[in-house]
């Protein structure tokens, strides 16, 4: 195991498998309390939840509890949760198809699912204006799934396993140019579209980095990343220096850039860890590895600074000198491999965070 993904495996943002017991016990105590304020609570399932079941519980349980803590709205939040119980049916039946070797699926034909419509439905409210069309998959699909999963296992082992853990499975989309997604109200659910099935180290790519989101979504709930009552917008942006869209750079908040850093440390340990070069796509493995690096040095300088420090909860400094002891691996690793990255975009992260500290 290499020096990063001990690191990455380790420690209270790390261990995959506490943070996920951590993040079910809070949930559990959420259950708790919108049962006590409602009376409602969603029934059990003997083998645990199918895909759609799991995510669509999830994120009604977060809309009720965000009505009964923020609104203060009681009614709210029991209309949310009895129109859960139309949905979440225990004994609905698991319209999924189980990857070949691996604890992850893949949507079926949810024409019939009320729960796997429900969570389309939140998928396109979320996409939107980006338009998207549904994929059941059957058993070819799954192969070519298994093809991608096994790619990235076959680098990263455990760590892989791990964070996979922390989602279901991914529903299927096409005629959607976006290439996949992590979407907080459609938890433990990854967006992949259809195009990535025959490119394994795309695939591979898209589904640890999705379900790198879940993991740090999941830390959210059980560390003190951020302050309560935090605000997506109020504190201080940055603009992507990359992949503009519709002319516009995007800008990200403090949070998003910690969890952006978060996703590219794993994803570069992914990349490093393969033999050899292969051809993905549009990019081989070695443009890959220097585009993340590039990426990752941008968002590393960002999480280094007082701005986003203080800007997040208590726990925020630590989580970001963790990412950059393992940055500090990889940049060992480029060393022995003699890659030495241009600086534009970590010379274009110091410039910003000048700019923004000056408005702060």
């Amino acid at each position: 195991m290499t020096s990063a993904r001990q690191i990455l495996s380790s420690g209270p943002y790390g261990d995959s498998k506490a943070i996920a017991e951590d993040a079910s016990s809070f949930m559990g105590l959420v259950d708790d309390l919108l049962h006590d304020a409602t009376g409602i609570r969603f029934p059990d399932t003997d083998e645990g939840p199918p895909l759609a079941q799991r995510s669509i519980r999830r994120g009604l349980i977060k809309d009720a509890y965000r009505a009964l803590t923020i609104r203060k709205d009681v009614s709210e939040a029991r209309l949310i949760m009895t129109a859960g119980l139309r949905i979440a049916d225990g004994n609905t039946p698991r319209n999924e198809v189980v990857v070949p070797g691996f604890r992850y699926v893949l949507a079926g034909d949810w024409a019939d699912d009320a729960a796997g419509r429900a969570v389309q439905d939140r998928i396109s409210k979320d996409l939107s204006p980006h338009t998207c069309s549904y994929v059941g998959a059957a058993e070819g699909e799954a192969r070519q799934m298994a093809d991608g999963i096994s790619l990235l296992m076959n680098s990263v082992g455990d760590l892989g396993a791990s964070v996979l853990d922390t989602v279901s499975g991914a529903v299927l989309v096409t005629d959607c140019p976006i290439d996949s997604a992590f979407l907080m109200p459609v938890p433990c659910a990854s967006i992949i579209n259809t195009r990535l099935l025959a490119d394994p180290l795309a695939l591979a790519d898209a589904v640890f980095h999705e379900s790198c989101h879940q993991k740090f979504y999941d830390i959210l709930l059980c560390r003190r990343v951020v302050n309560e009552g935090y605000g997506f917008l109020d504190g201080a942006l940055f603009d992507v220096p990359w992949r503009p869209i519709g002319g516009k750079k995007r800008q990200m908040d403090c949070l998003r850039i910690l969890s952006t850093l978060h996703v590219y440390a794993h994803l570069l340990e992914f990349l490093l860890s393969m033999e050899g070069d292969m051809e993905g796509g549009s990019m081989s493995l070695e443009s890959r590895l220097e585009e993340y690096w590039r990426r990752a040095s941008f968002f590393l300088e960002l999480s280094r600074t007082a701005t986003l420090r203080n800007g997040l909860g208590p726990d925020a400094g630590d989580m970001a000198d963790w990412l950059d002891s393992a940055m500090v691996q990889h940049r060992a690793s480029f060393m022995d491999r003699e890659f030495y990255a241009d600086s534009f975009y970590r010379d274009e992260a110091l410039r910003q965070v000048a700019a923004v500290s000056a408005s702060f």
